[in-house]
């Protein structure tokens, strides 16, 4: 269950990226985020005319993360220290108010996780640009930092406080994972075995971080072979029939790897379909989602 809400955390992430690249393409960054606001209040009313026959919660957090988004285009200006800590503070101010909305009683406590689980997915990379005045060094920072955020303190109490530590992980993490593969580049297929082996040895030192890491590993074999989706999914039904082959201690981890990458081959596909098409597989995917979820709470009562 846990691995088929990550899948469509990624998704989501993935047909937000997508939408905001077609909008960059057709409009400027203000008129892109009215248009993101707009979709976003098009979902309320859905939500509020269908009185909850419908449901619109996967659909309206693609419209939050989209309005995330586009806010984000309005102060990223190139890759300098200014914007980092403009999208820090951007990313914290947007935390805030959906932890204000939720505390009024809009949503449940898992829709919020889900929702700051996919900006800090979003801002994980905001400060990878650190990685040109040292690789090496800035790596090595990186794997103190997240090493000590992992097991030498404990996240503060304090919601906001919190979220701001989890960034610092996601931020860290995806420096370290980032500056391993600058440093380890070689031929393209040694390049597929170190990515997916950098993915399965550093969750052994950051556990917390395991589903981030399959998703940046996820992204990274889409650059180096993109277009194997449908090769992927053989391998995640070989898995789910018949997993001998692989180690127990591996099955979750390389399942997930092969659900997110098939889940961001589907992403760019949006592209071809039209706006009612896109809504028609948010929605559908949300019911997925949805089901497999009552399914396995029935199992566990």
């Amino acid at each position: 269950m846990q691995v088929m809400h990550r899948v469509t955390t990624s998704f989501c992430l993935s047909l937000v990226n997508v939408m905001d690249r077609l909008t960059n393409d057709y409009m400027h960054p203000v008129e892109g985020f009215c248009l993101a606001i707009l979709v976003f209040i098009l979902a309320e009313i859905g939500d509020f005319l269908c009185g909850g026959i419908i449901r619109f919660k996967l659909f309206k957090r693609v419209c939050l993360l989209y309005c995330n988004q586009r806010a984000r285009t309005l102060v990223a200006v190139g890759d300098t220290e200014a914007v980092a800590i403009a999208n820090l503070f951007l990313a914290i101010a947007i935390a805030v108010l959906l932890m204000v909305v939720q505390e009024n009683g809009y949503g449940t406590s898992a829709d919020l996780s889900m929702l700051l689980m996919g900006m800090m997915y979003l801002y994980g990379d905001m400060f990878d640009f650190l990685l040109e005045y040292g690789t090496f060094t800035v790596t090595v920072c990186a794997f103190a930092l997240s090493f000590w955020l992992e097991s030498c303190s404990t996240p503060p109490a304090d919601k906001i406080y919190a979220f701001v530590w989890n960034l610092a992980q996601f931020v860290s993490t995806n420096l370290l994972h980032t500056g391993i593969l600058i440093m380890v580049q070689s031929t393209l297929e040694l390049e597929v075995l170190e990515c997916m082996a950098i993915s399965a040895i550093l969750p052994l030192v950051l556990p917390s971080m395991q589903s981030y890491l399959t998703y940046l590993a996820a992204q990274r074999l889409m650059v180096l072979i993109p277009g194997y989706g449908p090769l992927f999914f053989c391998v995640v039904v070989i898995i789910s029939m018949s997993s001998s082959w692989v180690p127990v201690s591996s099955k979750g981890w390389f399942s997930e790897l092969c659900f997110l990458y098939v889940a961001m081959c589907v992403g760019p596909l949006v592209r071809l379909v039209p706006p009612p098409g896109i809504v028609f597989v948010v929605v559908l995917l949300h019911y997925v989602d949805f089901m497999l979820a009552t399914v396995f709470e029935k199992k566990r009562d």
